[in-house]
């Protein structure tokens, strides 16, 4: 008998089976907000191996929990509803990235990379959380329709170093998927992030192929030839010694920044010629931006020479709200609008012209939100700064950046704090006039 209700939760069809159970589209009804709902299938009479397939099931819960960030899909609630153990999670409309491969074989390169820089960098952030997910492959990739990606199935994760819980892979035991897993987790040793690189590096180099890592080695041909650069930087995320891979998610993200802004300089259309700011720009900078504010003429122009800009035409969107990005823009010439989706409707907060600058707290972490969206109002020239450009050629104005910008951060943090702190005395104040 098909299920018609979950706990609270409406069931509206089946989004696909695996081999932890079945996923059903619902609809919760205090907030009509659809969701997905993860059952849990027993493997079958014995209660020793049922407990731990559900304690590992409930860990997929727990682990996702600790972890905030928008390219991770969001955990709402978990339950069990007569013995039906479920996760509810939030519904995603998209394809999954073993779909994408499959169907887009010979697709846009920087569009896959961009791909390969977003799984980098969330899997940098779960491991900064001391997790690792141990099941990086295509099939637990979601991609949404603007391309921003989505990590799922922690179910088989684990924490570093902690204790906490206490479902933990034995040694010589064996979890993942084998034709993404490291050498070392084959072999059933301890495991860190650097597991997760490997596998994502198998995952990389199967969406830039369209092949698999053991069927093509080394993967130099893509629509005629793969980069020479790119394919050094896949071959190195997949060394059999770990010690020769890259230390971290973020390197890897870095070495395919990079790369990439390297060759989105040589699309026509998207590159104008560098050249030094003029004074009346560099004046306006220091003085209408703080974080920038201690920066000299020379420092200003570093900047200029290492950022490439950007041509966008009327109307053509800059970045999206609710996205993730790691670049900030300086306007050169042209005016950009900032609209804000509020209440259904699409409200049009600022105008911004030469010498503005937007997106600085893209710069902080690669788990801030765009708060709003932002489109050429005009043919317009920007400067776009990228964190990770900065950061590696020109470490210490980073540095300073990061500096101001966190100073500033800090005095807004403080005057909330104050705010709130005024708050919750007068409503101190108001309990103590109405206590009898």
């Amino acid at each position: 008998m098909k299920l018609k209700n979950i706990g609270r939760y409406e069931i509206i069809g089946e989004l696909g089976r695996g081999g932890m159970g079945v996923v059903l589209k619902g609809k919760d009804p205090a907030i009509g907000r659809v969701v997905a709902i993860k059952i849990l299938k027993l493997l079958g009479s014995n209660s020793e191996v049922d407990t731990s397939f559900v304690e590992r099931f409930y860990q997929e819960a727990r682990i996702v929990g600790k972890l905030t960030h928008p390219n991770i899909t969001m955990i709402h609630d978990v339950g069990d509803d007569q013995g039906n153990h479920y996760i509810v999670m939030e519904y995603l409309e998209g394809v999954n990235l073993e779909h994408f491969i499959a169907h887009n074989k010979s697709g846009n390169l920087e569009d896959k990379i961009r791909i390969l820089i977003q799984i980098a960098k969330t899997l940098h952030y779960a491991h900064s959380m001391k997790i690792v997910h141990r099941d990086i492959k295509p099939a637990n990739i979601m991609l949404m329709k603007d391309l921003q990606v989505k990590i799922m199935d922690f179910g088989i994760g684990k924490m570093m170093c902690l204790e906490e819980f206490s479902l933990q892979t034995q040694a010589g035991h064996v979890v993942g998927t084998p034709a993404y897993m490291s050498p070392e987790q084959l072999c059933g040793k301890e495991v860190d992030g650097q597991t997760d690189i490997y596998s994502m590096g198998v995952l990389g180099v199967e969406l830039l192929t369209g092949e698999k890592l053991y069927k093509k080695s080394p993967p130099y041909q893509l629509d005629g030839e793969l980069p020479e650069s790119l394919c050094a930087i896949m071959l190195k995320s997949v060394e059999k010694n770990k010690e020769k891979r890259f230390l971290t998610a973020c390197e890897f993200a870095d070495a395919l920044e990079i790369y990439l802004e390297e060759s989105e300089k040589k699309i026509t259309g998207k590159q104008t010629e560098q050249t030094a700011p003029g004074r009346d720009l560099v004046a306006f900078l220091k003085k209408n931006y703080r974080f920038f504010w201690d920066f000299s003429d020379a420092d200003i122009s570093k900047i200029f020479k290492i950022t490439k800009k950007e041509v966008y035409r009327r109307g053509e969107l800059v970045f999206k709200e609710g996205t993730v990005g790691s670049k900030m823009y300086i306007i050169i010439s042209g005016s950009v609008k900032v609209t804000k989706l509020i209440n259904n409707q699409i409200a049009e907060l600022n105008t911004l012209g030469p010498g503005d600058c937007f997106g600085e707290m893209s710069l902080i972490g690669n788990s801030i939100l765009r708060f709003a969206t932002v489109s050429a109002k005009s043919d317009s020239v920007l400067l776009a700064i990228n964190e990770a450009i900065l950061r590696n050629s020109e470490p210490c104005l980073c540095v300073k950046l990061y500096k101001n910008l966190s100073a500033i951060m800090c005095e807004k943090l403080k005057k909330t704090d104050l705010k709130v702190n005024t708050l919750n005395a007068e409503l101190e104040n108001l309990r103590k006039q109405q206590a009898p």
